[in-house]
């Protein structure tokens, strides 16, 4: 069709229009709760976008993951950080390739304190745990881990920093049992 035809004009004009209504719908539901409230058809779809870029409670505290290993003759070694702080680099605001395996490694974290803390609440047994998707992901990231060739057990260990604190403190928020490594030359039983 010719782009000076009026039907082509009429159509490019009616969804120039309907793309900013949305435009402009979407930036006053970022401000407004009212504007998803009054259109619920639009926002229950997900035509109406919500994000939240700005926490109403920023985080204060960072959760690292760190793991020790015990050898044959029960020495427990220090703990060590499973994944190691990256220095930020400017580019990192758009290219960051490594944020996605520690992005992962803190949601895991986060959703195993929920799950420990719904099985505290629920008065389930402590050893539950350890059949969460969270606890056994987290364990396969520490098992594949490098380590010694001494080691024969490893447990992990979150710790909570907060870094900004003038009373800086370290708190341990889980520690897992050990967990011995399978070595390839056994037989599996």
């Amino acid at each position: 069709m010719d782009s000076s035809h009026p039907l082509c004009t009429t159509i490019d004009f009616a969804l120039a229009g309907l793309f900013t209504a949305w435009f402009l719908i979407s930036v006053a539901a970022q401000l407004s709760d009212d504007v998803q409230a009054r259109m619920p058809a639009l926002s229950g779809a997900g035509l109406i976008p919500r994000w939240a870029f700005f926490a109403p409670r920023p985080a204060t505290h960072d959760t690292h993951l760190m793991c020790r290993d015990r050898d044959s003759f029960g020495t427990i070694g220090e703990l060590v950080p499973v994944t190691s702080p990256e220095s930020r680099r400017w580019f990192h605001a758009v290219w960051n390739p490594n944020k996605f395996h520690t992005k992962v490694v803190d949601d895991l974290m986060a959703a195993m304190a929920v799950q420990k803390r719904d099985i505290e609440h629920h008065d389930f047994a402590e050893q539950s745990l350890m059949l969460t998707v969270p606890y056994i992901a987290l364990l396969h990231i520490v098992m594949h881990a490098r380590r010694p060739e001494t080691s024969v057990a490893r447990q992990f260990v979150i710790v909570n920093d907060q870094p900004f604190s003038p009373d800086r403190h370290p708190e341990v928020g889980f520690v897992s049992k050990f967990h011995a490594f399978s070595r390839v030359d056994e037989p599996c039983t």
